[in-house]
């Protein structure tokens, strides 16, 4: 599992490089994700890539928001896969964590505090 981050002002990009996040290899993706967040930056989570996403790698996305919540900072999503977006969108992930179609919208609304 890949995990690509680029610092881009006060927001971290992480451009995540893999095509699935289940059971298998959450408890990877959580450490290498958590080990990489700062506790000053807002975070934007690229998923450009994934195409699967189970219960246990929704609730790794869920614990990242925590964390970074707890630190006062906020986190997005973006470029979703038609295959994760419909999880997304039956599990109301949406209603907790701001979710974006590109990665520009995605930094723009954290640059203006939206």
């Amino acid at each position: 599992m890949n995990l690509n981050p680029v610092q881009l002002g006060s927001i971290l990009i992480i451009e995540v490089d893999c095509e699935f996040i289940d059971a298998k290899n959450s408890g990877l993706f959580k450490s290498e994700i958590m080990s990489m967040l700062p506790p000053d930056c807002d975070t934007v989570l690229d998923l450009g890539k994934l195409t699967f996403l189970d219960s246990s790698g929704l609730g790794t996305l869920l614990a990242c928001m925590r964390r970074i919540r707890a630190a006062g900072n906020r986190l997005a999503l973006c470029t979703l896969q038609p295959t994760v977006q419909s999880i997304v969108e039956l599990v109301h992930l949406k209603r907790v964590i701001d979710i974006y179609e590109t990665r520009e919208q995605a930094v723009e609304a954290l640059q203006n505090g939206g």
